[in-house]
């Protein structure tokens, strides 16, 4: 019986995740240099990993029930953060689905012509403004926009409202594609269950952008624990799997 709760747990995590906790499972995916870095000091970024493990990225994408990022992202990659193999790529009969595209952009600058709008499928914003004033930005985009108005917090939005609405509107499972502050405020209040990191045989140096930003961390109690339950080799990066401990 143990095996079999075991079994289920594991194809089941966001599911089970939204029916106990309220929330959804959430996977961080990040992509460094040896040295830990993910971006050079001027903000590049592209391509820190190589082209297999940025296919087995869209495995991952495929598996979601949500694709999450911010607005920062999307202005500086004009990201699309949609899937981009075929049904057949994937090994699949059926069509692709592509999973919705959850955006935090507390003060809306997305203008409505970058280029997530121009693909098909849901685009889901999270904003402080007032959504009234705003419908008609996005109106000739291809993608399906819904405007989610959250009430402001001293930090902006709250990130456990957002997990608890994600939650009610039946969203099991979040992949996040993010920089280091939306990945630090997610860790430090514990609202990720596992990591992916794609580490490159390459270093950056001591001036580009670190993984995470947590602050500073003064006592060792503090520290974000995970435990490793994958390592294997993608092409010709590292895929480092960890689940973040409570």
């Amino acid at each position: 019986m143990v095996f079999c709760k075991t079994n289920v747990k594991a194809l089941n995590p966001g599911f089970i995740k939204r029916m106990t906790l309220k929330r959804p499972y959430l996977r961080l995916k990040m992509a460094m240099s040896l040295d830990g870095r993910t971006a050079l000091a001027n903000g590049l970024s592209q391509w820190i990993s190589g082209p297999d493990a940025r296919r087995d990225v869209q495995l991952l994408r495929a598996s979601s029930s949500a694709i999450l990022s911010t607005a920062d992202t999307v202005l500086a990659d004009d990201a699309s953060l949609n899937v981009r193999l075929g049904a057949d790529e994937l090994g699949q009969s059926v069509a692709v689905r592509q999973p919705v595209r959850i955006i935090i952009d507390s003060r809306l600058r997305l203008s409505g012509r970058e280029k997530l709008f121009s693909l098909e499928g849901d685009v889901w914003i999270f904003t402080l403004q007032d959504i009234e004033r705003h419908r008609d930005r996005f109106k000739g985009s291809k993608a399906r926009v819904k405007l989610i108005q959250m009430d402001e917090t001293e930090s902006g939005i709250s990130l456990q409202r957002l997990m608890e609405q994600l939650a009610a509107m039946e969203i099991n499972e979040i992949h996040t594609e993010c920089g280091p502050r939306l990945a630090g405020a997610l860790l430090q209040q514990r609202l990720v269950d596992e990591m992916v990191i794609y580490m490159a045989p390459s270093l950056l140096g001591d001036q580009a952008a670190g993984l995470v930003d947590l602050g500073e961390i003064s006592i060792m109690s503090d520290k974000v624990s995970l435990k490793f339950s994958d390592v294997r080799v993608v092409g010709q990066d590292i895929r480092l799997t960890a689940q973040v401990e409570d």
